[in-house]
């Protein structure tokens, strides 16, 4: 009779945990500054997504947020080529305030050339907690313009800087455009720029790095400033960068294809004419274009 009531619970337990792997439900949004992502399908804890390229060609960018109905594994998979980097996902579970990278233990990759129409998966798996059933996924940590505000007002009362605008872009966003250092004799200009390609976030990081050390007090910032005068444009394609577009090879082009006599975007425009008032000699434009490979 043990050994029967034994059996029967074991029944029991097994047909509990089917049930509960049966009621796992996902929900995902991309409604918020930065998101992308397409719903390709969801079926319990396996969820098959793919990036928005909004008129773009195939690219790698995606972000969203998901909700679990319950605690649990949920797999999220990516069909065709890589789209996912070196360290694995990004993640955040607090909104989107702070984030880790998730590592690779819980990733499966494709293949580096694997073509987009091939029916293999890159996967990552993510166990969501009790206390933490939703969670911000992003292919590289997010960079958007509260990001940059945030930065902004940590150097707020450092003398070598001032922030000054750009131009506004064809939605009316103001575009900022950032000066450290004065023009003066034997001082030659140079421009510095991020976020042609919206997608790019990892490149904001860097250029963040750079425009401190300029603008610092240390040996290296003063004896730059005797040199240079800086203008920076953070956020080229703002509008896009909140918008959570590709950006890169956005049709007709994209904003790093722009440059030329009869520039379509405004931030474009603005940069050049910027280069030839100030008689700018050097520029630098920082990327960040692959998830994995050997660059």
């Amino acid at each position: 009779m043990m050994v029967l009531r034994l059996i029967v619970a074991m029944i029991v337990c097994a047909i509990s945990a089917l049930a509960c792997a049966a009621e796992m439900n996902v929900a995902l949004r991309s409604d918020f500054p930065g998101g992308n992502v397409l719903v390709v399908k969801s079926s319990g804890a396996d969820v098959e997504l793919a990036p928005g390229l909004r008129g773009g060609m195939p690219w790698f960018y995606w972000h969203f947020e998901a909700q679990a109905s319950q605690p649990g594994k949920v797999t999220f998979a990516f069909a065709g080529q890589p789209r996912i980097g070196v360290r694995g996902p990004a993640v955040s579970t607090d909104g989107g305030r702070s984030w880790r990278w998730l590592g690779t233990e819980q990733v499966t990759y494709a293949a580096l050339g694997t073509p987009a129409g091939d029916k293999s998966r890159e996967t990552f798996t993510y166990e969501f907690l009790p206390q933490q059933l939703t969670v911000r996924f992003a292919v590289a940590i997010p960079y958007l313009a509260d990001d940059l505000q945030r930065f902004l007002d940590v150097q707020r009362e450092n003398p070598h800087w001032r922030q000054l605008s750009l131009t506004k872009t064809r939605r009316g966003t103001p575009v900022e455009l950032l000066q450290i250092g004065e023009p003066g004799p034997n001082v030659r200009a140079m421009i510095v720029t991020a976020r042609h390609h919206a997608c790019e976030s990892m490149a904001s990081y860097v250029l963040e790095g750079f425009l401190q050390a300029a603008m610092s007090d240390r040996p290296e910032g003063r004896a730059f400033r005797q040199r240079y005068v800086l203008y920076a444009i953070p956020l080229v394609d703002k509008d896009g960068v909140q918008a959570g577009d590709q950006g890169k090879n956005r049709a007709p082009h994209d904003h790093n294809r722009d440059y030329g006599p009869t520039p379509m975007y405004p931030e474009i425009a603005a940069i050049q004419a910027l280069a030839e008032s100030q008689q700018v000699q050097y520029a630098i434009d920082f990327h960040c274009p692959a998830l994995r490979g050997d660059i």
